[in-house]
C-alpha cells in the first residue's frame, strides 16, 4: 500500500506578521500486504501492519517528484531516516514503480502504478505544496465561512449595479 499524507504549515500570527514555526511536509506510508503462513497473499485490502513505514518528505523533495522527468528519482531520508530511500522508477514505459529500501530490513516494499495515476498524483502534490508554506491561509477565512463570503459578493455586485443605474440616470439628465 502507497499513501500520501499532506501536513500543513504550523504559522503564527503576530500582529500583521506571520512566521512559519514548522514548515509542511510530506508523508509516505508504505505498508506490504498481507500474506499467510505459506507466503501466499491475502484477500484485497489486507495490509501487515508490522511493515508499516512512514516516510517523510520535505517541499524541496516533493518538488522534485512534481519535476520528474527522468526513469528514475531516489529521494534519501532526512536526519531521522538516513537508512532509509524511496526510488520512483519507470518500469516498462507505461508503470511506475515506487520503492522502499531500508538498510536491516531484507525485504523493500515495491507498489507498481501505471504511468497516468503517478501523473495525477503529481498533479494532487502540485495542489498542496503551496499549503507547505502555509499560504493557503490567506484564503482561511473564506473556506471557513463561504457563505459570509458569497453575500459579500452579492452585496459587492448590488451595489455596482445601483452605482451603474445611477450613472445612467445622470448621464440622461
Amino acid at each position: 500500500m502507497l499513501q500520501f499524507i499532506p501536513h500543513h504549515a504550523m504559522v503564527h500570527r503576530e500582529d500583521s506578521e506571520m512566521r512559519i514555526i514548522h514548515p509542511g511536509k510530506m508523508s509516505i506510508l508504505f505498508m506490504l500486504r498481507e500474506r499467510n503462513s505459506l507466503g501466499q497473499l491475502l484477500g484485497k485490502g489486507t495490509y501487515d501492519r508490522s511493515s508499516k513505514y512512514v516516510f517523510h518528505l520535505n517541499a524541496g523533495q516533493v518538488g522534485d517528484i512534481i519535476a520528474c522527468d527522468r526513469p528514475t528519482l531516489v529521494l534519501n531520508g532526512d536526519y531521522n531516516q538516513s537508512d532509509a530511500r524511496v526510488y520512483f522508477r519507470l518500469h516498462e514505459r507505461y508503470y511506475r514503480e515506487v520503492t522502499l529500501e531500508r538498510s536491516g530490513h531484507s525485504e523493500p516494499i515495491t507498489v507498481m502504478m501505471p504511468e497516468p495515476e503517478f501523473f495525477t498524483i503529481r498533479a494532487m502534490l502540485k495542489g498542496v505544496l503551496p499549503s507547505f508554506y502555509g499560504w493557503d491561509l490567506l484564503l482561511h477565512g473564506v473556506t471557513v465561512r463561504p457563505d459570509r463570503f458569497m453575500e459579500k459578493l452579492e452585496e459587492e455586485e448590488e451595489d455596482m449595479s445601483h452605482t451603474a443605474v445611477e450613472d445612467a440616470s445622470r448621464s440622461r439628465a
